[in-house]
């Protein structure tokens, strides 16, 4: 099996800041440290989880849901940065 690996053209600066700030944070964590924070309670994969139980499939994870959890996120940090 051959590999090909793309590096994508973003046009659009903003994202192309944002993603690299994404990409300065998690670079150095390995493999298990990046499961570990995507699987952790109340994490998008571990709602799915617990809605379904053992997971013996791949259930897609709505966008809608990811959306939800991180507008969580946000709201919570602007609100310990205010207090």
């Amino acid at each position: 099996m051959d590999f090909v690996f793309v590096t994508p053209h973003i046009e659009d600066e903003e994202t192309r800041v944002f993603i690299r700030q994404i990409w300065d944070v998690h670079k150095n964590f390995t493999g298990i440290q990046l499961s570990n924070a995507t699987h952790a309670p109340g994490e998008p994969w571990s709602i799915i989880k617990d809605q379904y139980g053992t997971l013996d499939h791949k259930p897609t994870i709505p966008n809608s849901l990811i959306q939800e959890v991180f507008k969580n996120k946000i709201a919570n940090a602007a609100n310990s940065a205010s207090t």
